[in-house]
């Protein structure tokens, strides 16, 4: 009889110390599962914790990541051209006036309007820059646009001409546009003792932090006088996206 009584405490203490334990673990799970539903339920916290964990990497990395993951695969892309716009059915750009950028041999490139179209034969000079900027008339926030051009490859020593992908875009609109023009103000007060190289740089990063593709490379191929350093890290950027 006083063995049973025994064996029954020993279990109900083993019983007791497996439901601690599993307690325990629960709880210890609450934080994480709490992190996971709070970003799910708000994507601005999200935002603040990738804008956060990219203050600790280089300007440099950050702009490369976006190059990384914008690339196209195919479509405005060929062994001899390349045109340096995201990989999106539709993408968002912040300024009025975006800068086109690409390898190759770029003859014409075309923004098409509401109701019309802004045309443009690329210059001698523009062809060796291998960059335009938009010089129709100016883009309305929430007005969606379409991007393409007709380039040269030679093929079996022959010219072939052919024509991009149309690819379209909006310019952004809403509060968004006016809380990142006031952030960029912000941004520029802040930097008045920097180099143009460098705030251009800090701006790119910027507009990459909120996956703007075509704003970084506004700020990016923009700078006057690139130094030895600017203009490797460019060479790089376009080797990521075109190759």
């Amino acid at each position: 009889m006083g063995r049973r009584i025994r064996v029954s405490l020993l279990l109900l203490i083993a019983v007791l110390s497996l439901t601690s334990v599993s307690g325990a673990i629960a709880n210890a799970s609450l934080p994480a599962s709490s992190a996971v539903a709070e970003g799910r339920a708000n994507p601005e916290n999200a935002r603040s914790t990738i804008v956060s964990q990219n203050t600790q990497r280089s300007p440099w990395q950050i702009v490369l990541d976006i190059f990384r993951r914008k690339k196209r695969r195919g479509g405005t892309r060929g062994e001899e051209f390349c045109l340096v716009v995201p990989a999106q059915e539709v993408f968002e750009i912040w300024s009025d006036r975006p800068l086109f950028v690409w390898q190759g041999t770029l003859k014409t490139i075309t923004v098409s309007l509401p109701d019309d179209e802004w045309a443009h034969d690329v210059t001698e000079k523009e062809q060796a820059q291998k960059s335009i900027v938009y010089a129709g008339p100016a883009l309305q926030p929430g007005q969606e646009y379409f991007i393409e051009g007709i380039y040269e490859t030679i093929k079996d020593g022959k010219i072939i001409r052919d024509r991009t992908d149309s690819i379209l875009f909006k310019v952004m609109e809403g509060p968004r546009r006016q809380q990142i023009a006031e952030q960029l103000l912000s941004l520029d007060s802040q930097s008045t003792t920097s180099s143009a190289e460098k705030l251009a740089l800090e701006r790119a990063r910027y507009f990459a932090e909120n996956d703007l593709f075509l704003d970084v490379v506004r700020e990016i191929f923009s700078v006057p006088t690139p130094s030895p350093t600017v203009t490797e890290q460019i060479s790089l950027l376009l080797a990521e996206f075109c190759n």
